[in-house]
Parts: C-alpha cells; sequence; structure tokens
C-alpha cells in the first residue's frame, strides 16, 4: 500500500508540473490580449477572457495544491 501511495504521489506530482507549464503560456497570452499588447479587444471580448483568466487560476491553485499534497506525501514516506 505505502508504495502505490508513493507511486500515485509522484505521479500527481510530475502530472501538476506539465499541466502548469501550458497554463502558464496560456495565462500569459490572455494577460497581453487583455492589456491590448497584440491589439484592442472590444467589451465582449474583454469579459470572455478575463472568465478564462478567472479559470485558468483556478486551476493554477489546484495544481499548486495536489503539488502540496503530493510533497507532504513523499515526505512521509521518506
Amino acid at each position: 500500500m505505502r508504495k502505490i501511495d508513493e507511486i500515485k504521489s509522484e505521479f500527481v506530482s510530475i502530472a501538476s508540473h506539465e499541466l502548469r507549464t501550458p497554463l502558464t503560456a496560456i495565462k500569459m497570452a490572455v494577460q497581453l490580449i487583455l492589456q491590448e499588447k497584440t491589439g484592442s479587444v472590444n467589451e465582449t471580448q474583454k469579459k470572455f477572457l478575463s472568465v478564462a483568466e478567472e479559470d485558468i487560476n483556478r486551476l493554477v491553485n489546484i495544481l499548486e495544491n495536489l503539488l502540496d499534497l503530493s510533497r507532504s506525501r513523499l515526505e512521509k514516506f521518506r
């Protein structure tokens, strides 16, 4: 059981890191568009992009929580 928990924690850690990279890129792109660095954006587009930014932030927080959980579980086994 202990080995299975260790493998699960390592998997969660790796998956979280792999998901954070594209989320960071997407977040930066959305922020650049919202700041109109890539051209003008109308109010409807800003609303949708703001919702997307909030969802990205929520996903990043979930991934950080998963990483924290997997780290604490891995430390528990060592």
